[in-house]
């Protein structure tokens, strides 16, 4: 069994929750260690059932007990003893330039060129997470979860729920409802600076992405107005002439597939020119 280190990091994303049998919500979350530099994922951490002090955000300096991933294979992944966690400050976004947040991340070791380098990485390494600056954002769309997705997340949310018997620890908070299934899945197709790249559409993890989707749902009412809402947002931010770049990570189970887990979008003219 591995050895649990304290570690002090930098949170960077966090994906949408998924339900566990276990722990009935959890989250993969992103982090840069500060020891090391290194983009690691953390997971899993059932984050919206600890206690408030304990809930940390996007830009949050965390210390915290972690240790090399039990059955996850890959070497960014950890795994995090939830009652070790202490939010110990928030770096924001120095009005939009990401100074701060930048000293933690913008590191050569943490940067790929392309998907196509990540892949060619992850067959050397068994590499799975990188920061790339896309070529160009080619369209930002999204579709409509299927009636099948629905039916499986709910015959699972039904089993979670049912589960009073779960044994939760004293920092937790046990009365938190699992979060619903998802209406829509969000897209975008770009294209990559290298000369093997074909165009790729991936989808977007980022749990703000998600967030902001209900918030608006919330305020109108109506899905479908939302999710085009949510699309005018992101094509604000991606077809902007901020410095955009996508965490990529690859899922465990289909190591060949990579997903956009997290965004990077500081004002351009504040960044270290790297690649």
């Amino acid at each position: 069994m591995a050895e649990f280190k304290n570690e002090r990091m930098m949170i960077w994303g966090k994906t949408r929750p998924e339900l566990s049998d276990t722990y009935r919500e959890v989250v993969c979350t992103g982090a840069v260690l500060e020891s090391t530099n290194e983009l690691i994922r953390i997971y899993p951490v059932p984050l919206r059932f600890l206690n408030d002090d304990q809930l940390f955000a996007k830009g949050h300096v965390i210390e915290a007990l972690i240790a090399p991933a039990d059955r996850d294979r890959r070497p960014e992944s950890r795994k995090i003893d939830f009652g070790s966690i202490k939010i110990i400050e928030r770096i924001d976004t120095d009005h939009g330039s990401w100074r701060r947040r930048s000293e933690w991340i913008i590191h050569n070791q943490n940067l790929v060129e392309s998907v196509e380098q990540i892949q060619r990485d992850r067959l050397e390494t068994n590499r799975s997470l990188g920061l790339m600056k896309p070529k160009s954002i080619e369209q930002v769309s999204f579709e409509p979860v299927s009636a099948e997705e629905k039916h499986s997340f709910k015959s699972k949310y039904d089993r979670v729920v049912s589960q009073n018997e779960l044994p939760f620890p004293e920092y937790s908070n046990p009365d938190v409802e699992p979060i619903g299934a998802a209406d829509y899945k969000f897209r975008v197709r770009f294209m990559c600076d290298d000369p093997e790249c074909k165009g790729h559409t991936f989808r977007i993890l980022d749990w703000e992405v998600d967030a902001l989707y209900y918030k608006l749902k919330s305020n109108s009412g109506l899905p479908r107005e939302s999710a085009l809402d949510v699309v005018e947002k992101l094509e604000s931010i991606l077809l902007s002439d901020r410095d955009v770049r996508f965490f990529l990570g690859n899922i465990s189970n289909h190591p060949d597939v990579f997903t956009i887990v997290g965004l990077w979008y500081p004002r351009a003219t504040d960044q270290p020119r790297m690649f």
